[in-house]
């Protein structure tokens, strides 16, 4: 993983992690989808809005934040 700020220093970008097509999002299961304006929203994609412009998979819980609610584990 390989993060930094973007060009406009407000936002954290992993340069190993793409948006991907749409034609390759499965419809009616939660991801986070990019509109044409560039914002990224969690949601559902119905196989027929053509607001989106891209789609990435939703990141894992990894164990160490499920020992705890908050995600602290000190």
């Amino acid at each position: 993983m390989t993060t930094r700020d973007d060009s406009t220093r407000t936002a954290v970008v992993d340069d190993d992690v793409e948006w991907r097509p749409m034609r390759d999002c499965p419809p009616h299961r939660k991801c986070l989808l990019r509109n044409a304006g560039g914002m990224p929203v969690i949601g559902t994609w119905d196989g027929r809005d053509q607001q989106w412009t891209g789609w990435a998979p939703l990141p894992v819980v990894p164990d160490w934040m499920k020992e705890t609610p908050n995600g602290n584990n000190t």
